[in-house]
């Protein structure tokens, strides 16, 4: 048998993929997980704190997630009804009164508002087009660098 063979080439591309392999979903996770955090609105900052990356189930599997109960919210646009037609109707919870900056720029005191609905911000859709757009350069360079290692 010759002296770094094909074979033995082609078995070392496939351990270094294996090791490597894990590390690469990380930081391209991670990636992810800022791309989300710059498409994400800002008013107090706390839903662009609160992102955070989870391993999954399988061994390369990562996750990325928002602790804030109101992140869907603030993801898909949110409509003017509730199934059956009723208005959402915002009242306060820990203060007598609301208040918010009105349409004209006025500051408005009030105890209850019938919310118009909100435009989603789609930071996850924006921040995976982000990564998508990367992702063929990020496996080049993932591929050829273990084809490197591994002498092919």
């Amino acid at each position: 048998m010759v002296k770094g063979s094909v074979a033995d080439s082609v078995a070392k591309f496939n351990r270094d993929f294996q090791s490597e392999l894990r590390p690469f979903a990380r930081v391209t996770t991670s990636d992810l997980k800022s791309f989300i955090e710059d498409e994400t609105p800002v008013d107090t900052g706390r839903l662009r704190r609160s992102f955070y990356v989870k391993r999954g189930s399988s061994g390369v599997q990562y996750i990325v997630r928002n602790r804030m109960e109101y992140a869907p919210w603030v993801e898909w646009d949110t409509g003017r009804h509730r199934p059956g037609g009723q208005y959402i109707i915002i009242t306060p919870k820990r203060a007598e009164y609301l208040r918010f900056r009105g349409r004209t720029g006025d500051i408005v005191y009030t105890k209850r508002v019938r919310h118009p609905g909100s435009a989603g911000a789609h930071m996850f859709a924006k921040g995976a087009a982000r990564l998508d757009a990367e992702l063929p350069k990020r496996g080049d360079w993932f591929i050829r660098k273990i084809a490197r290692q591994a002498g092919l």
